[in-house]
């Protein structure tokens, strides 16, 4: 149930700020001027809250519209910046104290990689991760200068979510697929100890995103579980199935959620040599497909998985399954090559006959 305090009644999509907006937003917050309080200024408190990224796009975008042309309700807004770059409260602290980012090392290598990696983006965070990264409001906005703050882009599942498939296209980091990722060959760099995709621009960016949102809000199960996807495709397995197993507790009989669990599990499998991993892989796999019997995706990885333990049947159909949905594309060329390599470990089995609307 969401918090009136918080989030208020459900507002209309405010939309983004054109660029003229934008720069009329960073005047007013530049500018000193109180001006006065009109009519249509709305409630200081909701005003406040835009420094603290938990209300909603909607009501962000249409909060953000009207202080780009009041400089009371933009006075306002300034005081909230900078009273929040003010020494922390013990209250503060220990709410800070229950995010993922309390953890220093963590902290200094996501600072590091944005800075070291965000020199051509169009906001560039700056090292500023103190005490101020634990509290929502400056999680990824300290720093910047309290006139940017405010125009960093909306946070947004789907725009996160496609930051992330977009890495993933360009630095396909493992064999199983991610939804909504366009094809692309598998690219491992052997003997590195952090995988390529880690120095995308979109994926620090998906990153940012992420963090800046589960500061505001830690046990929101959606980002959880971009989160989780994130460390996954970046080579922490741990991590990823800490993450996504909270997910699916906030949020169960969720394939997303199922189906990036399963990969994380197939990973750790991989690379620790574990069959009962790749056994917990195949049970998650295989829940995300009662749930999606037709989702190519998860067809797919439930194919790959069955597969690798030894499941030949299973992943004969699954295989045979998903190039009847998805018959052409890079993917279908790996499932038909998979499907061919099963054929020949047993060339007598009726299992291993392939239609001939799947040949080539």
């Amino acid at each position: 149930m969401k918090d009136s305090r918080l989030n208020g009644p459900e507002e209309p999509d405010g939309g983004e700020l054109s660029e003229q907006e934008t720069e009329e937003l960073r005047e007013v917050l530049r500018s000193r001027d109180r001006g006065s309080k009109g009519r249509t200024c709305p409630d200081e408190d909701r005003v406040r809250l835009l420094a603290t990224a938990v209300l909603s796009e909607g009501e962000s975008g249409r909060l953000l519209k009207h202080v780009a042309e009041c400089s009371w309700c933009g006075s306002i807004l300034r005081q909230a910046a900078e009273d929040l770059q003010n020494e922390p409260t013990t209250e503060e602290l220990a709410l800070a104290a229950e995010s993922r980012w309390a953890d220093p090392v963590q902290r200094h290598a996501l600072a590091e990689r944005l800075a070291s990696e965000g020199a051509e983006r169009r906001l560039r965070p700056k090292l500023f991760f103190g005490w101020r990264l634990l509290i929502p409001a400056t999680a990824l906005a300290v720093g910047i200068g309290a006139a940017d703050i405010f125009v960093w882009p909306q946070l947004n599942l789907a725009r996160t979510e496609a930051l992330l498939t977009r890495a993933y296209t360009e630095d396909r980091p493992m064999e199983l697929r991610i939804s909504g990722a366009a094809y692309a060959p598998v690219r491992v760099t052997l003997g590195v100890d952090s995988p390529r995709i880690t120095r995308s621009p979109d994926f620090l960016d998906a990153e940012a995103h992420i963090g800046r949102a589960l500061a505001a809000k830690p046990n929101d199960p959606n980002w959880l579980h971009l989160q989780g996807k994130a460390d996954m495709l970046e080579s922490q397995e741990d991590q990823a199935i800490t993450e996504l197993e909270r997910a699916r507790a906030l949020k169960p009989g969720d394939a997303g959620i199922l189906l990036d669990l399963s990969a994380a599990y197939f990973q750790k499998a991989q690379k620790v040599g574990d069959p009962k991993r790749l056994a917990e892989a195949f049970e998650y796999v295989s829940q995300a497909r009662n749930l999606k019997p037709n989702d190519p995706v998860v067809l797919f990885n439930y194919a790959y998985t069955a597969e690798r333990i030894f499941a030949f049947r299973d992943a004969i159909n699954a295989w045979q399954k998903y190039l009847s949905i998805e018959p052409a594309g890079g993917y279908s060329v790996e499932a038909r090559s998979r499907l061919e390599d099963l054929k020949k470990k047993s060339p007598g089995s009726p299992d291993m006959q392939v239609p001939q609307s799947q040949k080539r």
